[in-house]
């Protein structure tokens, strides 16, 4: 099984339309993928009985202040924390889950609106579509 970690930068922007700004997204939300995965500052969140892409299972505040850490340093903190909340949520280890981390986590520019939240999102390593939510899985 191949496996890869999701992790794209979180913005400080309003949401438009039906999209919910990601400084907004809560435990619990689901979500369809980005268009893109760069600097993503709004997902399509949607109903999780419905088919969907991501489940929200943790959001944590970066614990640093001051300046920008830097994207590396942030990116690695993300991935800790997100890896650190896994296998609470999920029930079985993150190396043997059949799920995988889709991470967001402060840009730079958002950093400086007093985003510091890594946000986890959870999502089937195989590209399944989810359907409710998968807390306490065990896969």
């Amino acid at each position: 099984m191949s496996r890869r970690l999701a992790a794209v930068l979180l913005a400080a922007a309003a949401a438009a339309g039906c999209s919910t700004g990601t400084l907004e997204l809560e435990v619990g939300d689901c979500f369809d993928d980005p268009p893109s995965f760069g600097s993503v500052t709004s997902v399509d969140v949607v109903d999780c009985t419905e088919p969907h892409d991501n489940e929200v299972y943790h959001v944590e505040s970066y614990p640093g202040t001051g300046d920008f850490p830097g994207d590396d340093v942030i990116r690695d903190a993300a991935v800790d924390v997100c890896l650190g909340a896994f296998e609470g949520f999920i029930g079985v280890p993150y190396e043997v889950s059949r799920y995988d981390i889709f991470a967001l986590w402060p840009s730079e520019d958002s950093w400086e609106s007093t985003d510091r939240d890594i946000v986890c999102a959870v999502y089937d390593v195989d590209g399944e579509r989810l359907t409710g939510s998968v807390s306490g899985a065990a896969e």
